[in-house]
């Protein structure tokens, strides 16, 4: 039986420093994945390291972008950061989910919107050789849920429609719910019309 975390990418140390904030640019907005950044004591805001990837001459920002942003309206001019140096973005995602979950459960377009930038780095590797194990099983540790919520995953993102996207969005369609929707859909598309007038 093979050990699951043979599926997630090592990440490694970061070191500790204070970085500009004009230097630090964020990459991943979804939604509102923190808490209120504004509710936070200032110290919270102040010694709560964010997470950057120096990568490509930038400091990527990979967790906290509501407290960034309080930081700049503040005019903050620097602020403490945990700084991995030239990650993927398959470890910026596995880095960014793992702590997305130390800090609010992230919405299921969230979720979709991760899972279909991780699906596209991932089959890219498989196409080149690079990745050999299943893209599914993979994405499944990454994100931590089922290989049968991977499946899930894919018939939204594969079979869903504009409509779809927009209630997930406005968190008006559960997971379970969307699936439905597109299989009976699917029914619908595959019923054999009236027999024709003769």
């Amino acid at each position: 039986m093979s050990d699951k975390t043979d599926f997630l990418e090592t990440i490694p140390a970061a070191e500790t420093c204070d970085i500009s904030c004009s230097k630090i640019v964020p990459i991943y907005v979804f939604d509102n994945l923190e808490q209120s950044a504004s509710q936070e004591h200032s110290n919270i805001l102040l010694n709560t390291p964010f997470e950057v990837n120096f990568r490509d001459n930038q400091y990527r920002l990979i967790v906290g972008e509501q407290r960034f942003q309080a930081v700049l309206e503040r005019a903050i001019p620097s602020v403490k950061c945990m700084v991995y140096h030239d990650l993927s973005d398959i470890q910026e995602i596995q880095l960014r989910y793992s702590s997305d979950f130390k800090i609010k459960e992230p919405s299921l377009f969230v979720r979709l919107k991760i899972y279909q930038i991780l699906r596209t780095k991932l089959e890219v590797q498989k196409d080149t050789g690079v990745f050999m194990k299943p893209l599914q099983q993979k994405a499944s540790q990454i994100l931590r849920v089922s290989t049968r919520q991977i499946r899930r995953y894919n018939i939204v993102l594969d079979c869903g429609t504009k409509e779809d996207w927009d209630l997930i969005c406005q968190n008006q369609l559960p997971l379970e719910k969307a699936v439905k929707r597109i299989r009976d859909r699917e029914l619908l598309s595959k019923e054999p019309e009236g027999l024709p007038i003769l």
